[in-house]
């Protein structure tokens, strides 16, 4: 009764209450009133305590908004404040690293990664960018771009095979053998990769003849051997490759002539041509190998008919078969005043009857020997003195031989770009 009297009280206003209660008050007799004042002062006193405890708990727990569990209960504007909030990009989101190539050699893993993934962009202008920044990028980028040639999407594996491309037409040999295998080893890309692989031997060979010509030899059309694609290699006195160098020469599958000019080599050197299945004709001019390394050599490539030629070293500097077709400049034959159409009948007092048997004698002799020649020049005979220079010491002008060979850096071969749609 008490406790439901008391909260009808916390329904009215407690002044408006006390009133009401005073009026019903003075309406009782006056026997009841001391119990009435009692029981007034006492229900007066727990409306007040109730009253204070109420306001009290109000102000120290303010009323919280309703809750929304999930989207549905979602309130609209909540809704559309979160729609804009993605659309706005985040204030405090860090920049998207744009990679620069002026400072690739700081970080060009972290540029390349990025520029990696920048090939699958879905805007076409960072694509762009990013091949064209790893193209410039070179080997660097190689192992990258490999990885995404074998195994990226249709977009980025397209663009990463047109940087291989780009790559395999380089002027940097390295770079561009480099390029051949990486193309010659996509099986997802097998027309590429058979073409590439019939390339690569001629990058080899053209990488190969340019440090034979770095380290002091040279080489020439070889004329010994028919065939318009044949080359003869020299190693002469000027030679500074030494052994190691002669490693080249497995590169050059055109080398059907190996000629050793008086060079500064060991015995050891003769083992290495028994390994070359190209080599056709070794020439031994001059030269200071052992008579035992010679017959090595000899035993070694009998089997393969290779024609070994040995000479003491003395060059006439002349080229013909009856008579002289071609003298070379500054050779014992020019310094002498052999002209081209003469024709040497005597060395010495020996009658040579033609070219081949001039060769003979004249390989008789050392460099510095010096001999009278019967030449026939217009009907008429003279005799000059000649002083035999050495062979190796005649390089020619004109270092590359490329006659009947196309130049397979510009030959379009290999497709410059494979090209996609992209969906």
């Amino acid at each position: 009764m008490l406790l439901s009297y008391l909260q009808e009280m916390l329904q009215w206003d407690y002044t408006a209450c006390l009133s009401l209660r005073l009026q019903n008050v003075t309406r009782m007799a006056p026997s009841q009133f001391p119990r009435i004042s009692l029981i007034h002062s006492v229900l007066g006193l727990l409306t007040g305590l109730l009253i204070a405890g109420w306001a009290n708990h109000s102000s120290a727990q303010p009323e919280q908004p309703p809750q929304y569990p999930n989207t549905a209960d979602e309130k609209p504007t909540d809704n559309i404040r979160a729609k804009k909030a993605q659309s706005a990009p985040p204030q405090d989101a860090p920049a998207r690293v744009v990679p620069n190539p002026d400072t690739l050699t700081q970080k060009p893993n972290l540029f390349n990664r990025q520029w990696i993934r920048d090939l699958d962009a879905n805007q076409y202008v960072i694509r762009e960018q990013a091949q064209r920044h790893l193209t410039e990028a070179g080997i660097q980028s190689l192992a990258a771009v490999t990885q995404t040639a074998r195994q990226g999407s249709l977009e980025s594996s397209t663009r990463a095979l047109n940087i291989l491309l780009a790559w395999s037409d380089s002027t940097d040999a390295q770079l561009r053998i480099a390029a051949l295998e990486r193309i010659a080893t996509l099986a997802n890309r097998p027309k590429e990769s058979s073409i590439a692989s019939g390339l690569l031997s001629d990058a080899r060979e053209q990488v190969a003849l340019q440090a034979i010509a770095q380290l002091g030899g040279y080489y020439l059309r070889d004329r010994q051997i028919h065939g318009i694609n044949n080359l003869q290699i020299v190693i002469g006195k000027n030679w500074q490759g030494g052994i190691d160098g002669l490693e080249h020469l497995a590169h050059i599958p055109r080398a059907t002539t190996i000629s050793f000019y008086s060079p500064p080599l060991p015995d050891d050197a003769l083992d290495d041509l028994s390994r070359l299945p190209q080599i056709l004709r070794i020439e031994l001019y001059g030269t200071d190998f052992s008579p035992q390394a010679v017959k090595k050599i000899k035993e070694s490539v009998s089997s393969r008919n290779v024609k070994i030629d040995e000479r003491d070293g003395a060059l006439l500097g002349i080229r013909g078969n009856v008579a002289v077709t071609e003298v070379e400049r500054d050779s014992a034959a020019f310094r002498a005043g052999i002209q081209p159409g003469d024709r040497i009948t005597r060395i010495d007092e020996h009658d040579v009857a033609n070219f081949e048997e001039l060769t003979a004698r004249i390989a008789k002799h050392k460099p510095g020997d010096t001999v009278t020649l019967t030449v026939l020049r217009n009907k008429e005979i003279t005799t000059k003195k000649v002083t035999f220079g050495h062979w190796g010491e005649l390089a020619p002008n004109k270092r590359p031989i490329k006659e009947g060979r196309k130049n397979t850096k510009n030959t379009p071969l290999m497709p410059k770009k494979t090209y996609i749609e992209r969906r």
